[in-house]
């Protein structure tokens, strides 16, 4: 008899316990109401080298950058060895409104004071991806030290309309 309470009270708790996990860490948002409105639905932080970029188009084209099928910003366009975070979406890119702005803001290490960096999205976007690269490439940072981050979607009237941060973001920032 107690065995099988304990099951059941372990079962109705779980779902709560779900919610409490380090690895449940972000939390979207879409902050207008219409149908139409993009979401941010995942993020993934990597760190790349340059070589990671370099693609056979690049020695036929005289140096320039091949991006394929990617949508890469980096907040130093010279540099590609960096942090990126891959900032996935509901909805391929080109169903996106044009003039957006992507804005991420970290807490790093033992700082509270946040850093922000501004990516500008390119208007012409591919077809089928739905993913943009933002390097932070303009400064070293360890993606070990990063307490917190926050991404917002930013239109060209300076609405907010997506956002996604992880569970430790402030609620007062």
């Amino acid at each position: 008899m107690f065995r099988s309470f304990f099951f059941v009270l372990l079962a109705l708790c779980s779902q709560q316990l779900v919610h409490c996990s380090p690895h449940n860490n972000k939390i979207s948002h879409s902050l207008h109401s219409g149908a139409d409105d993009a979401k941010i639905v995942n993020v993934n932080i990597e760190h790349h080298e340059h070589g990671d970029f370099v693609r056979i188009g690049e020695y036929f084209n005289g140096g320039k950058e091949c991006k394929g099928q990617r949508c890469i910003v980096r907040d130093n366009e010279n540099v590609r060895t960096g942090l990126y975070f891959v900032v996935n979406f509901d909805r391929p890119l080109n169903k996106l409104p044009s003039d957006l702005t992507m804005n991420i803001t970290l807490l790093e290490g033992h700082s509270l004071v946040p850093e922000k960096f501004k990516f500008k999205l390119p208007n012409k976007r591919k077809i089928f991806t739905a993913e943009v690269y933002c390097g932070i490439t303009s400064k070293k940072i360890d993606a070990s030290k990063i307490k917190t981050w926050k991404i917002e979607l930013i239109d060209e009237k300076g609405d907010i309309i997506a956002t996604l941060k992880n569970y430790m973001w402030p609620a007062n920032m």
